[in-house]
């Protein structure tokens, strides 16, 4: 080899030995160097082979040991990077006891949508929707899914002839959406108090005690009183009877609940407007109402479109909906609408000229991508009315199968209502004993569930919230990649987890701990004998098979 050849071998070593050992060296290098060392040094020591060692602090992987030589720490940056391959594995390892989104039946959320919807998606990943001056088309696209929406819910802003003058906001989810509709009471209430010379320490919301978490975070963020209209056993949404002594001139508002998390069941918002005219009358009030239709305000419109719950009504001032729930598109898209311009207060709207042009923001964090936005117009324009129309109708169809094949097992009593979000909510029955009365089962909704998880189902096992705190129920969220095929099956599963719970003694701690007592020969205590009682009759009850 020419003297010529040696040098400029050697000066090549060289730059691949500063590449690998330089923390931003390429993939191609670091994969050679890694997979070298991987074949000589394994990524577990044998000091790991004793359980005490602890290793939680370590990020393990099962395929990508072949490719890194050390392992990993879990919550500090390492020293020097890894390969791509060798990051995608070991972040795929992690992910793969997680649920199936199809089978995960707890959930609201899209986890499907077309391939020509996930390539818009794709390609507007690096796209930040603020930066309006540089993506205008995104601004646009924002502009006509507010203006679509107000129509959708009959905004007196958006007349069949006129001037168009929608107002509204594209989220992160129905939970900003929701602060900021609840933000615009509290200003209004605010606004009218001072005007007429009235204090303003003391506002409160009125809502019922089904309602989601984020109305609770939002009362304690910004300091409004909460009041709840508790649920009771066989009702499990507020009424305008029920509302009423909760009001007062310090109530900003009442958050009206379109599709309760718990089984899916509407509030009845004409009722509600009712009270408010009439209270406003009496008191010269300015109440107002905001719907959470965080699920209801893309099911209503098209199944149930003679339902008056939008802005038809005099008293609603905002509504809020989930684009990433029945909106149908992947998560975390959320949209507020006002009923019209003077019903957002100025002091909520900021503009700012920073990013190149004057702009305007009413949203409670800044930088958001584009994504969802453009996913939500496509949805708009690929299935139109009437394409939604299909899609809400085929959900309830399944809705209603699932409630008849449920009640045909003659194990649960359904809590879901006719009129609702496509969710079915059941809970089970007590057992009919050879004495001909009612006994509780030896296993609950949570049992259940947890023999469902075996067979790959996510059912939420939870539990009504206040007086109704005792009712334990399951439900079943219906979404566009929830087939009638599958509910069918579904239905084959729990009957063979029933079955299966029916022949097997399950008891809770209070209850081994009461066995395991009287095992040792203590004398039986009243709890003792009652669950004796219960575990002779197991057998006897006149349970309808599975």
């Amino acid at each position: 080899m020419s003297s010529f050849l040696k040098t400029a071998a050697k000066a090549l070593e060289q730059e691949l030995q500063g590449l690998r050992s330089h923390p931003s060296h390429s993939d191609s290098t670091a994969s050679l160097g890694a997979a070298t060392k991987a074949e000589r040094i394994p990524m577990l020591t044998p000091d790991m082979a004793d359980p005490d060692k602890n290793v939680d602090d370590l990020l393990d992987s099962t395929f990508a040991s072949r490719y890194t030589s050390t392992p990993l720490s879990k919550t500090a940056f390492p020293i020097h990077g890894v390969p791509a391959h060798v990051a995608y594995q070991l972040i795929k390892d992690i992910r793969k006891l997680d649920a199936t989104p199809a089978l995960n039946l707890a959930s609201f959320v899209t986890t499907w949508m077309e391939p020509e919807a996930e390539k818009l998606i794709h390609d507007s990943l690096n796209v930040n929707y603020v930066d309006t001056d540089e993506y205008p088309s995104s601004t646009e696209i924002h502009n006509r899914c507010v203006t679509m929406l107000a129509k959708l819910w009959h905004s007196p802003s958006v007349p069949d002839v006129g001037p168009v003058d929608a107002v509204g906001t594209a989220c992160i989810g129905s939970s900003e959406a929701i602060m900021l509709g609840a933000l615009s009471l509290k200003k209004k209430w605010q606004e009218a108090r001072e005007k007429a010379g009235k204090d303003i320490s003391k506002p409160n919301l009125v809502m019922g005690a089904q309602v989601h978490v984020c109305w609770q975070k939002f009362c304690r963020y910004f300091d409004v009183e909460e009041r709840y209209v508790p649920v009771a056993e066989g009702r499990y949404v507020s009424t305008p009877e029920l509302m009423r002594p909760l009001i007062d001139e310090n109530t900003i508002g009442i958050a009206s609940v379109f599709g309760s998390t718990y089984n899916g069941e509407f509030e009845d918002v004409e009722a509600i407007d009712a009270l408010c005219t009439e209270l406003n009358e009496k008191n010269g009030w300015g109440l107002a109402i905001h719907i959470d239709g965080a699920s209801g305000a893309f099911v209503a419109p098209f199944i149930y479109p003679e339902l008056k719950w939008d802005f038809r009504l005099p008293n609603v001032t905002s509504i809020n909906a989930s684009g990433h729930k029945y909106g149908l598109v992947y998560p975390g898209l959320g949209w507020v609408i006002w009923r019209d311009p003077k019903h957002l207060p100025e002091s909520m709207v900021f503009y700012e000229n920073y990013l190149g042009t004057l702009e305007r923001s009413i949203t409670l964090n800044f930088s958001k991508p584009a994504t969802n936005i453009i996913a939500q117009y496509y949805q708009f324009l690929r299935l139109g009315y009437a394409g939604y129309r299909k899609i809400m109708t085929n959900l309830d169809i399944i809705r209603k199968r699932l409630i008849n094949a449920i009640n045909k097992t003659g194990h649960f009593e359904v809590l879901s209502k006719e009129v609702g979000v496509p969710v079915v909510a059941f809970r089970l029955k007590k057992v009919l004993g050879s004495d001909g009365k009612e006994h509780r089962r030896l296993y609950d909704e949570f049992a259940l569930a947890d023999r469902l998880r075996m067979r790959g189902w996510v059912l939420p096992a939870y539990t009504m919230p206040d007086d109704a705190g005792h009712v334990k129920l399951m439900r079943v969220t219906i979404r566009e990649d929830f087939s009638i095929g599958m509910a069918d099956m579904l239905v084959k599963d729990i009957e063979d987890a029933l079955e299966y719970l029916d022949n097997h003694f399950t008891f809770n701690k209070e209850e081994m701990d009461s066995l395991a007592n009287l095992a040792l020969g203590r004398r039986l205590s009243r709890l003792d004998t009652s669950i004796l009682a219960a575990a002779a009759d197991i057998s006897k009850q006149s349970v309808r098979p599975c």
